[in-house]
């Protein structure tokens, strides 16, 4: 994996993604995705001196090869449906794009209403480094999860650039925050180039430089646990057992608002057109990415506070942030030596889990969390039933939908208590191996 910073391209829906990614790559002789062949996956460009594309699908521990139909041995893109009933999470691209060594591109889909909360997965994209280019089709100001992303990247201090495809009315340039740039002219399309490319190439000396940022899915923290006078021991028990429950009612939560959202879906369409029903795997295979990555990143805010109290009851003062990182950081290389694990949704409404090396590759999550990632997809089998639900009962639907749902609920409490187990087992071996004396950072 190239460890440039991200470039993550996002917009509303209609915004033409596929212009500008054409614009900032040129005429290197590559080939890029189409959008319409792939309209609801991540797509990562990384350079590579000779053009290939591979598609990430949950429940295959191998990418798909994809071609540009010039090699008929190979999946071409229209043909992914083929291999698999469901679409792919993630496509990554090799390009020979110089851009490309400046940083990863990745164009991402477009930001809709019906699942507005995944605008935290786009924002996760872009990383302590990365930059958000916010495309629009023209130059009104962005509404609904369109405001939602950019306050998000900007709480998380992520520069934004802004992009408009069509002219401006009046032609004349808004009055905005951030570098603003038209796509359709030629001066500001350079401009625009050297702009990303310089703010590339500041991102690991920027993201070297700022204090660790909290978490999308993390709220500013009350009533920290006083740990003075605690012994870390006691302090390490109640902590984990007390942020579980935590996690675990944010979770109940999270859960009971996607059903709602897919029952509302399945009702709320009208009579006889089933487009509604149709489209409930997408979208509920989005809600699921979000959740996922969410969940991910708020068990690794809780291991962060915990780890910092605890440290500080053990070793009578406040650790630096340094010292919380290099231990977070040791507490990641032994937790990977844990197997992977995906969760994936059946077409009875269970969950099975599918382990061992790359059973996350095709869910698109963040290896590099400080605990275990937990995934949860929607498998080929899903796509193939609801399609049958659209030319069959709603009912049956919104059964199948309070099923799937109630697995998914059982399946990650069960990864969120072993998660949680981990980090004590793991954390209170290493504490415990500190000699009684300050701190001190080599």
């Amino acid at each position: 994996m190239s460890s440039a910073p991200n470039m993550v391209i996002a917009g509303g829906y209609g915004a033409n993604h596929s212009a500008l990614v054409r614009a900032l790559l040129g005429s290197a002789g590559g080939r890029i995705a189409d959008r319409d062949d792939a309209p609801g996956s991540i797509v990562v460009y990384r350079h590579a001196d000779r053009s290939a594309a591979r598609a990430f699908i949950p429940g295959f521990r191998e990418p798909r090869v994809v071609s540009f139909a010039d090699n008929p041995d190979e999946y071409p893109m229209p043909a992914l449906l083929s291999v698999s009933a469901r679409p792919p999470r993630r496509i990554e691209v090799d390009h020979p794009s110089e851009f490309l060594r400046h940083c990863a591109l990745v164009d991402t889909p477009a930001v809709r209403p019906a699942t507005r909360r995944y605008g935290e997965v786009i924002a996760h994209l872009a990383g302590d480094d990365g930059v958000l280019v916010f495309v629009a089709g023209d130059a009104r100001p962005p509404t609904g999860p369109e405001f939602d992303l950019l306050s998000l990247v900007v709480r998380r201090a992520v520069p934004v650039v802004l992009v408009v495809a069509g002219r401006p009315d009046g032609g004349s340039r808004p009055d905005t925050g951030a570098p603003w740039f038209r796509l359709d002219d030629a001066a500001d399309l350079a401009a625009l180039r050297q702009t990303l490319v310089g703010l590339a190439d500041a991102g690991p000396r920027r993201s070297a430089a700022e204090p660790p940022r909290r978490s999308v899915a993390e709220p500013p923290h009350q009533g920290r646990m006083r740990a003075a006078s605690t012994p870390w021991r006691t302090m390490l028990d109640r902590a984990v057992g007390r942020h579980r429950l935590e996690v675990l009612r944010w979770l109940a939560a999270e859960l009971a608002i996607i059903q709602e959202r897919g029952q509302r879906q399945i009702a709320d369409g009208p009579a006889g057109d089933d487009q509604a029903v149709r489209e409930m795997p997408t979208e509920l295979d989005r809600e699921l990415h979000t959740l996922s990555v969410r969940l991910t990143a708020k068990l690794s805010m809780v291991c962060h506070r915990v780890a910092d109290d605890v440290l500080r009851a053990a070793c009578g003062r406040r650790p630096t942030a340094e010292q919380t990182r290099r231990l977070l950081a040791g507490l990641h290389r032994a937790e990977a030596v844990a197997p992977e694990e995906a969760l994936l949704v059946t077409s009875t409404a269970g969950v099975s889990t599918l382990r061992g090396a790359g059973a996350l590759a095709g869910l698109a999550m963040d290896a590099a969390a400080v605990v275990r990632p937990i995934g949860v997809a929607l498998s080929a089998g899903c796509y193939l039933l609801w399609e049958n639900y659209a030319t069959v009962s709603r009912q049956e639907a919104r059964v199948w939908l309070g099923r799937a749902l109630d697995s998914i609920a059982a399946s990650l409490l069960a990864d969120v208590t072993v998660r949680c187990h981990e980090f004590h087992d793991l954390l209170a071996r290493v504490v415990g191996e500190i000699p009684e004396r300050p701190l001190v950072t080599r």
